[in-house]
């Protein structure tokens, strides 16, 4: 993991977790904090219902509300040294990390679709039977959830003192399945499943009650809507199958750019043909190994996917006669490199034991034309970069494709 990736997953998440913990020890917020908790709640509350339906996030949506019942709960009911209030106390610890954890790993799957309104009902059915439980005083659930599963003394000496071993149970299952998760997928939503998970249970560990729990609740919705806020950025300004920046992305990088910079276009040769004959498939599997040869251009490079079979190379500081050696050793590596069609039965990962191959695997020769232009006389704007770059891509092509001309 680079520098770069270990920083995005302690910010923004780590950054604003850390920020109000100072700010509360601090007591820096206690003056107002009980005109915070009196806005902040509903407002985190509808935001997150908001910018769920709108960016089509629904994770987002049960988070958010699973987040306000389980405040509402703890704040009216879970408080004090009756049996109820500990009942409902366990109920949330034990909860409400499984649920962050669960629902984390989920796929999106709509908020008022069939599925949808299956996680709204369990979602819901939870406090409500836990509500069922204090009315009709069935508080003997509270013996199983205090039962000591483990007679271990280090269960004994926990930094919390009095916390069930149900808890400790889920906090540990729940902590697992967020591991699971980010090492599959590593986007702004799981970054912010977990940070909020890191919240809550921080918060309900130390035993947190009253605004002080109010504010780090609406702390971790806080940090699930900046996710989202970040996931939908992402989606806009990088490509989703090759991982490259996208044209978005590009046209922001010019204004970042200085005066002097070589540009080039770059096309997969033949691409239709691949789509035709093989599949759209085995054409994004060409796209992919293309993008990952670009991104490792030499020279100062800087990728980015222009549009179907198109990218865009961005050399910043550099003349045409500069980037020549690097393009033609980048034309020259897509040539040489041996691209296996994936069959629909070979496994993604590879195996400890190869099995031998009864039919020979059908081998694609992928190759690349290429245009470049620099930043000079004529060429001021960027759009006029591009275009004398789309002008000497289109006489590669059409002197026989895969080579680069200026």
């Amino acid at each position: 993991m680079n520098s770069k990736k270990f920083l995005s997953f302690f910010i923004p998440g780590g950054l604003f977790l850390l920020t109000a913990a100072a700010l509360m020890r601090g007591r820096l917020l206690v003056p107002w904090l009980p005109e915070i908790v009196q806005i902040a709640p509903g407002a985190i509350l509808a935001s997150g219902i908001l910018l769920g339906w709108r960016f089509n996030r629904s994770r987002l949506v049960f988070a958010v509300l699973m987040l306000a019942i389980a405040d509402r709960s703890l704040l009216y009911f879970g408080q004090g040294g009756t049996a109820s209030a500990k009942f409902i106390y366990n109920c949330v610890i034990v909860l409400l990390p499984l649920n962050l954890a669960v629902l984390s790993l989920l796929k999106e799957r709509g908020t008022f679709t069939a599925r949808g309104m299956v996680r709204i009902f369990l979602i819901v059915a939870q406090p409500l039977a836990i509500a069922l439980i204090c009315h009709y005083r069935f508080l003997a659930f509270n013996t199983y959830l205090n039962y000591p599963v483990f007679k271990a003394t280090i269960l004994e000496n926990l930094p919390a003192p009095g916390l069930p071993q149900s808890a400790v149970i889920a906090l540990a299952l729940s902590l697992f399945l967020l591991v699971y998760g980010l090492t599959r997928r590593r986007g702004p939503m799981e970054r912010g499943f977990a940070w909020a998970w890191v919240t809550v249970c921080f918060t309900l560990v130390t035993r947190s009650t009253g605004p002080v729990s109010t504010f780090y609740f609406c702390t971790a919705g806080l940090l699930l809507i900046v996710s989202v806020i970040e996931a939908s950025y992402v989606m806009a300004f990088r490509d989703d199958l090759t991982g490259l920046p996208a044209r978005r992305s590009l046209n922001e990088f010019f204004i970042r750019m200085g005066n002097h910079y070589t540009l080039a276009m770059v096309d997969i040769d033949f691409f239709k043909k691949v789509n035709d004959n093989h599949g759209h498939d085995v054409g994004d599997q060409v796209l992919a190994m293309v993008a990952s040869k670009l991104a490792r251009v030499r020279g100062g490079g800087k990728a980015f996917r222009y549009g179907g079979e198109e990218f865009t190379l961005v050399f910043p500081g550099k003349s045409v006669e500069e980037t020549m050696p690097y393009l033609e050793e980048l034309r020259i590596g897509i040539e040489s490199s041996p691209f296996v069609i994936r069959s629909r039965s070979r496994p993604r990962k590879k195996p400890k034991k190869s099995n031998p191959v009864k039919n020979p695997r059908k081998k694609l020769t992928v190759t690349v034309s290429m245009g470049a232009a620099e930043r000079a006389g004529q060429h001021g704007k960027p759009h006029d970069v591009v275009k004398a770059a789309d002008q000497a891509l289109y006489r590669a092509k059409k002197g026989g494709r895969n080579r680069v001309c200026t």
